[in-house]
């Protein structure tokens, strides 16, 4: 009989190469490098309190706008009267890379990463990259270039 062993599932916001995780204020996980193996993304990182931990990408989706925003979000617009031209216009500020969220497997969890959106540009040029290497391992083609440009960013 196989053990079964529980999966702990956290969440962290990226910023840079350091991944914050949340509920735990002095945990981080910081990338490092990246490589391809059996056709998946794996990352090399430090895991603060149990050194270097290896993670393989598991996924990415898109992130969800609300094209409604209420007046109370963040980033709701001002004085402005959702209608079909004023939707298009925030629409199209609105788009990402479809890899806004990266989930990650770890040893013993999975670990559910979101960019910190301010004063973040190296963490939103990671995960453009991530995008990309995700992309070319999909489509079957030659990701060595999409991940040697990765490995730039990460070392920054």
């Amino acid at each position: 009989m196989q053990k079964v062993e529980t999966l702990r599932v956290l969440s962290g916001i990226m910023t840079g190469a350091r991944i914050d995780i949340l509920g735990s204020p002095t945990r981080s996980y910081t990338l490092s490098s990246a490589r391809v193996v059996d056709g998946k993304l794996q990352f090399t990182g430090a895991l603060s309190g149990r050194g270097v931990v290896t993670s393989t990408l598991a996924g990415t989706t898109a992130r969800a706008t609300n094209p409604l925003p209420r007046a109370s979000d963040a980033d709701a617009p001002r004085r402005t009267v959702a209608n079909e031209q004023t939707q298009s216009l925030y629409a199209a500020t609105e788009n990402g890379s479809g890899c806004e969220m990266i989930f990650l497997r770890m040893p013993g969890a999975q670990l559910g990463v979101v960019l910190a959106h301010k004063d973040n540009p190296l963490g939103e040029s990671i995960n453009r990259a991530i995008c990309r290497v995700r992309r070319t391992l999909d489509a079957r083609t030659d990701a060595n270039a999409a991940l040697e440009s990765l490995n730039r960013l990460l070392k920054q």
